[in-house]
């Protein structure tokens, strides 16, 4: 249970954390006319470039126009912050330090892997204080009612995930995610480890006892099964680096 609680943290916590994907237009080939038709929706809305995480808040919080062109600076903003890190003297010895694990790794030198992740730690820090400023400049932008249905929809999105195995019913599903909804007013942050474990001892208590059936119960004490991966070739690997479209450019 302590695993659960920590996984849904983490996941809630990287739902504001992550960097957002703003994909250009790779038709730049193409006639105006036709990509100015392509970018816009049925009625003449213009499309939203925001992609990724952001997207999906856009969508759930049906946030306005305003708030869309605040958003979207608020993530070039940070964009552009992560950057200069990447490039300044405390970036490339992040760089450096993380070739260095993965050799070290590799080699399984325990002792060398030791000292590099304590060389690693304070660089560590600076990276996520670009992802703290990031975080509360997109909260700034919502409403407290905003704030707390992204809350509600973040914790349902990770709480699924142990779930989804379970093969909820569409009023099983509803029901899961209003659970999720109440529990995330109330949630306390996760530096509390002990109030936040026992708020998620909690939500998955009530989501067993109130919603699953005892089939469904069953069905998750036992253990996922793992799917054998199949061979990979030469030419499948290539098609995961590829970017699709030719030439998109994207802004992480």
């Amino acid at each position: 249970m302590k695993r659960f609680a920590w996984l849904v943290g983490a996941l809630l916590s990287l739902a504001l954390l992550c960097p957002a994907v703003l994909v250009a237009d790779a038709g730049a080939d193409k006639p105006k006319k036709a990509r100015k038709k392509r970018d816009r929706k049925p009625g003449g809305q213009k499309k939203s470039s925001l992609r990724g995480e952001y997207a999906i808040m856009v969508k759930e919080l049906g946030l306005d126009a305003e708030q869309q062109a605040k958003l979207k600076a608020a993530v070039e903003k940070a964009n552009e912050a992560r950057k200069e890190w990447q490039a300044s003297p405390s970036g490339q010895k992040y760089k450096e330090l993380s070739e260095a694990r993965k050799q070290a790794a590799k080699d399984k030198d325990k002792d060398k892997l030791k000292a590099i992740m304590g060389e690693m730690k304070e660089l560590q820090k600076q990276q996520a204080a670009i992802e703290e400023a990031r975080r509360s400049d997109v909260l700034a932008i919502l409403t407290p009612e905003q704030k707390a249905q992204w809350g509600g929809f973040t914790l349902y999105r990770g709480v699924m995930g142990r779930y989804k195995r379970c093969e909820l019913t569409e009023d099983q599903t509803k029901s899961l995610r209003e659970l999720c909804t109440v529990a995330a007013k109330d949630l306390p942050d996760r530096s509390d480890r002990k109030g936040y474990g026992a708020a998620m001892k909690k939500l998955s208590g009530d989501i067993e006892a109130k919603i699953l059936t005892d089939a469904q119960r069953e069905q998750l004490k036992k253990k996922p099964e793992r799917k054998p991966r199949e061979p990979r070739t030469k030419k499948d690997r290539g098609k995961d680096t590829k970017p699709k479209g030719g030439g998109n450019i994207i802004i992480e």
